[in-house]
Formats: structure tokens, C-alpha cells, sequence
């Protein structure tokens, strides 16, 4: 079982709330962001993407863009953006807080805490995807600038109808800390759990939980990870010297450290966990941009060797279950539909995302690495299909929309150990970032 904990938060006044919250970072180009910022000059992206600060002149990874976050987020405590969450003269406490997401007809009720690395590494919270290092080494780089958390990786569990019952009722009469509507339409609402009854039985029911799932944030967990294991370094490296090495103004600061990270600092991650009952899944799609050497004519007939074809036309095809995909070549849409004897039983390798790059993606477009080959990109469900075949147009490319993976897949290659093709999942609509802050030092 995982450790989940209240924790000390760090939250936008209310009514900077809607402003400040910004979609993960992870979810824009540096260039997407670099206009989100000058739309929305108090955007969460000017800490948790702050290359958008920058010309193309300077490297993202570069060591002043993580000074310019640190100097960024320091800005906004001084000037009260961010406050810590207390009443007024009181002392911040931990708290655990529900947070609702509704897009249209889906609502999705969750908690965010903190989660300790412990229970990462000792793989009480599965993972189902790789993580590429020079990502995971940003994520580091930013957290050690800014000392804290400021993202929540999205946990998932087989939704357990009495934690889930209980989020909902803690706010059935509760007025919200935060509520708004984003730009992109999704309601936001976020509560403080202020009872301490509620709070111990919310921890009893998480600690219940056999096994978390991460959803989102693999690189954020991974990062979290590594950052806890620098600062237990430090500590001992200082603990070994022996306070009588120290200088007054390192001890005075490791004081403060100790004392406002409370029982959680860097041995803690900050989550949003959903039951998998609240969560919604959507297609994560794919591009290639060129026919590998073949015209449409050819790649049409050698797809149709390994899948039943139909052409649809021009109107964009989405697929409507397991098994099928749609695809966009030289201004058509056709239906791909497997042929289901040849489904292999492995939970990996009977997957969509799988079977679409042993079929087709590899063979016969030449995509070998699909985490490192430029030809592929990935795009999320939410963007539309439209923008599939506008850019497969634009390279006289191919697309293809895929049916989305399940949680029930997810939980079988998670289970197992094993891991998923890389962009399988793609969570809609995603916690916002900015929201809450957890401080490491």
C-alpha cells in the first residue's frame, strides 16, 4: 500500500485562481507556451515551462531557465500570488483537498495529497511507461531550482466505492476554495478538508489501497525520486560533518528547510489521485510524416494484407471499438479493422498501440524506434481528428486515429511489470498545475 498524506500547500489567492492555473507543461510546445504566457501574463507556465520566457537563442535545458523559474516563483511569494494555505493569523496545516473536473457531461472527483517516494520505489505505485532521461533530468533540474513540487503526477486505483463516495459528500454542502471555468471549458473546483475525522478516515481508505497506478506523470515521479535521494545525500554528507563544520548561516538554513518542509520535504511527491471510475480516456493518436519511399496506391494495398480496408471518404473516421483504426492517406479516410484470430494474447503485445506498429508503423513505414524516430508524432485525443489530417497534408504523411487503451489495460501491463508502447494514454481533462505547491525546502 502507498503512503498518502496531508500536506503544507501553496495556492493562488482565489481570485488569481483562474489565471494562474495552467495546463501541464508537458502538453505544449515551447513555442505553445511562449503565447500562452503573453495571452496570460500570470499563466503557471512561466514557472513550470520557463523556457516560454526565452528566445530560441537560449537552450531549454539551459542553467538560467531554471534561475528564472526560481527567480519567478520567489516573486510570487513576495508579492502574495501564491500564499500558504491558512486563515487569516493562522499557521498552515496539512490538509488534503477534493478536486473536481467536469468537461461537458463527465465529472471526475479526486484527492490531492502528497505520496511518498517510498512507496514509488518500492513499487506500491506502478508505472506503465518509460521514461526518457534527458525529460526526467528537467524535471529534476526545475524541482531542485524551485524546491518544491508544483505539478501533481495523476494517480489512478480500481475505484473504491466508499473513499469515492466519501470525496463526493465532503462536498455536497462545502463552499470551494476555487471555481472556475478555464478557457478550454473545463470547470475547476478545489476544497480544503477541514474536519479532522474526515481527514483521518480519507488517509484510513487511502492506506486501504492496495496498489496506485500512475495515469500522467511518469517523468514528475521519476524526478521526484531522484530529487529525494540528493537531498538524503546532503543530509548525510552535512550529518557527517558534524554541525561543528558547519558555518551559522548553513545551519540557520537548514533550520528553516527542515522546519517548513514539515513531515513531508523531498521524501514526498505532490499527487491528484482518481479513482479509475472518474477518470476518461481518449485516443492518443498517430503521424507519420512521409510514406517511407512508397506512393498511396502501394502502402494502401500492403495495409490491406494485414487489415480488412474500407474507405470512408473525406469525412474524419474515429474508431468505435477495440481492434479497429481509422486512416488518413492522400485525402481519405479509411476504416482498419483487425483481423481478431491474429491478436496475440500477451497484455502488451495484443495491445492497439502495439499491434498498429508490428503491422504497419514498422514494417511498412520504417518507424523502428518509436520514441526516438522524427518521422512519428503523437497527438492527443483532445486535439481532434482534423488536426490529424491537417498534418499529414502538410508532409504528404499518413495518420492514423486509434481506439483508446482502457484502465483495465493499463492495470494488466502495470501488474505485470511490463510497459506500455510509448504514447498510449492520453487523460482527459488533466489537473491543472499551479493549483497546489508543495514546498520541499
Amino acid at each position: 500500500m502507498a503512503d498518502v498524506i496531508p500536506f503544507v500547500c501553496w495556492r493562488p489567492r482565489p481570485e488569481l485562481a483562474r489565471e494562474v492555473a495552467a495546463a501541464p507543461y508537458d502538453t505544449f510546445s515551447r513555442a505553445e507556451a511562449a503565447r500562452e504566457v503573453a495571452a496570460h501574463p500570470l499563466s503557471f507556465l512561466r514557472i513550470d515551462k520557463p523556457a516560454a520566457l526565452f528566445g530560441s537563442e537560449v537552450d531549454e535545458y539551459d542553467a538560467q531557465v531554471y534561475e528564472r523559474a526560481r527567480a519567478e516563483l520567489d516573486g510570487w511569494y513576495e508579492q502574495g500570488i501564491l500564499v500558504p494555505d491558512s486563515g487569516p493569523g493562522e499557521p498552515a496545516l496539512p490538509a488534503y483537498f477534493i478536486y473536481r473536473l467536469t468537461q461537458g457531461a463527465h465529472t471526475q472527483t479526486g484527492v490531492v495529497a502528497c505520496v511518498s517516494v517510498a512507496s514509488y520505489q518500492s513499487g506500491a505505485i506502478k508505472r506503465h511507461e518509460n521514461t526518457r532521461a534527458h525529460k526526467e533530468q528537467d524535471r529534476v533540474e526545475h524541482i531542485q531550482a524551485l524546491e518544491a513540487h508544483t505539478g501533481p503526477v495523476l494517480l489512478t486505483y480500481p475505484s473504491a466505492q466508499e473513499l469515492d463516495g466519501l470525496l463526493k459528500a465532503c462536498t455536497a454542502t462545502a463552499r470551494p476554495l476555487y471555481d472556475f471555468i478555464a478557457p478550454d471549458g473545463v470547470h475547476h473546483e478545489l476544497w480544503r478538508v477541514d474536519d479532522a475525522d474526515t481527514t483521518r478516515r480519507i488517509r484510513v481508505l487511502l492506506s486501504a489501497i492496495p496498489t496506485l497506478y500512475i495515469a500522467d506523470g511518469h517523468h514528475r515521479a521519476a524526478a521526484a525520486a531522484q530529487v529525494a535521494g540528493l537531498y538524503a545525500k546532503a543530509a548525510k554528507e552535512k550529518a557527517e560533518l558534524g554541525e561543528g563544520e558547519l558555518g551559522e548561516g548553513e545551519l540557520e538554513k537548514l533550520a528553516v528547510g527542515e522546519a517548513e518542509a514539515g513531515e513531508t520535504g523531498a521524501n514526498y511527491f505532490l499527487a491528484a489521485l482518481f479513482g479509475s471510475d472518474e477518470l476518461q480516456l481518449l485516443d492518443y493518436n498517430r503521424v507519420v510524416s512521409d510514406l517511407a519511399g512508397s506512393g498511396p496506391e502501394e502502402l494502401l494495398a500492403s495495409v490491406g494484407e494485414v487489415m480488412d480496408v474500407e474507405e470512408k471518404g473525406s469525412e474524419p473516421y474515429r474508431p468505435v471499438k477495440r481492434g479497429e483504426f481509422g486512416m488518413y492517406l492522400g485525402g481519405t479516410w479509411y476504416r482498419l479493422r483487425l483481423r481478431e484470430h491474429e491478436r496475440p494474447a500477451d497484455v502488451v503485445d495484443g495491445l492497439d498501440v502495439a499491434l498498429l506498429h508490428s503491422t504497419i508503423l514498422a514494417p511498412l513505414l520504417k518507424i523502428r524506434d518509436p520514441r526516438s524516430d522524427p518521422r512519428i508524432a503523437y497527438v492527443g485525443g483532445a486535439r481532434g481528428l482534423a488536426e490529424l489530417a491537417r498534418r499529414a497534408d502538410a508532409t504528404g504523411g499518413v495518420a492514423f486515429a486509434l481506439y483508446p487503451c482502457s484502465l483495465a489495460e493499463l492495470f494488466a501491463v502495470a501488474d505485470e511489470d511490463r510497459l506500455m508502447p510509448p504514447k498510449s494514454t492520453w487523460f482527459e481533462p488533466k489537473p491543472r498545475s499551479g493549483l497546489a505547491i508543495h514546498r520541499i525546502a
